[in-house]
């Protein structure tokens, strides 16, 4: 229970250091890919606040559907983020607002909801973990290689193998592609100024 417990703050830790990432900077815009890493990071941290009340109190309201939004909705708009970002390396002049942002994280809990009832919610976890692996691989090679950002796809695939191979359902496993994400923002924050 204490290494669960410590798992959780954790991720909730991760999820507030990637909203905070996400932040615009002092008299810039909010950038729609900001917006979406900030919502995207606030479902995980109501979703670990939730892990962490079930654990403290074994009271069970609400978990199911938090938990689902972290997997399905959250996990899934981050990469989407991603692949965005990939594509903007490749070249593509892809830079959409929040409002666009907000529209894409609607379709993903109505994918999700189809899904649920085809019973297909893996199918998003495994979509899911190809388009991050491939995003990564893309943003760490271009426009020229990164160590940290290398180090962070090749990471990325190990857990998406590791998705494909297990399939996991508890809320803890979400922690290790949040702090790939979280690392990878940081550090491509450092590298960009436009963070």
């Amino acid at each position: 229970m204490i290494e669960t417990i410590v798992l959780l703050v954790v991720t909730l830790s991760a999820s507030l250091t990637l909203c905070w990432s996400a932040k615009p900077r002092k008299d810039t815009e909010w950038q729609g890919e900001q917006a979406a890493d900030m919502a995207g990071g606030l479902i995980i941290a109501a979703a670990a606040i939730g892990n962490l009340w079930l654990q403290l109190s074994g009271n069970e309201s609400a978990i199911l559907l938090l938990d689902s939004l972290a997997w399905y909705a959250a996990l899934p708009l981050l990469v989407s983020v991603r692949v965005i970002q990939a594509a903007q390396c490749l070249g593509f002049n892809w830079y959409w607002d929040r409002m666009i942002w907000g529209r894409i994280l609607l379709a993903l809990c109505v994918v999700f909801e189809l899904c649920r009832r085809s019973n297909q919610l893996d199918m998003i976890l495994n979509v899911t973990s190809v388009m991050g692996a491939i995003s990564f691989l893309i943003i760490a090679l271009r426009p020229c290689p990164r160590p940290v950002l290398i180090i962070s796809s090749v990471l990325w695939i190990g857990i998406s193998v590791a998705y494909l191979a297990l399939r996991p359902s508890e809320f803890i496993y979400l922690l290790a592609p949040l702090v790939i994400i979280t690392a990878t923002r940081l550090s491509k924050k450092n590298y960009d100024t436009s963070g």
